[in-house]
């Protein structure tokens, strides 16, 4: 099993750009501002392109690093990004 806390703290791009899907689905996504919860996201790789889209999101992972550096990148940008150190497995999200 893969410790993405220790590969977090040795490299800031650990996962690389965004999944296809997500790029496809928030280009072509023609509603209004929505507010999107990424489960296990890591260093906000899919969060960060969604929040640069103009929609709020709320990222969740285990991996502290992760969610810091994440934040860290969302505050510098002014993006709409929040972050939670959970196990997505028995976290309840607020009312999003």
């Amino acid at each position: 099993m893969i410790n993405y806390e220790k590969e977090y703290q040795n490299s800031r791009n650990v996962c690389g750009e965004p999944f296809l899907e997500i790029v496809e689905f928030f280009e072509n996504y023609d509603d209004e501002c929505a507010t999107v919860l990424d489960s296990g996201c890591g260093q906000g790789r899919d969060a960060l392109f969604i929040a640069r889209k103009g929609h709020s999101v709320l990222g969740v992972d285990t991996a502290q690093t992760g969610i810091e550096q994440m934040l860290e990148e969302a505050e510098s940008e002014k993006l709409a990004v929040d972050g939670v150190i959970a196990d997505i497995t028995n976290y309840e999200a607020p009312d999003l």
